[in-house]
């Protein structure tokens, strides 16, 4: 939702599992947004 708003293209997920499994930036002429997994990361053991 967040990559959104200032228009990035993050991949986002609509369920309960998680979709990021590593850090990942991008970046623009006005923002950096840094997408990182979850503290409640559904894949972490």
């Amino acid at each position: 939702f967040t990559a959104g708003l200032f228009g990035f293209d993050a991949e986002e997920g609509h369920d309960v599992n998680s979709m990021t499994k590593n850090v990942t930036i991008y970046k623009n002429e006005e923002y950096w947004y840094i997408d990182t997994p979850g503290f409640d990361d559904s894949d972490v053991t």
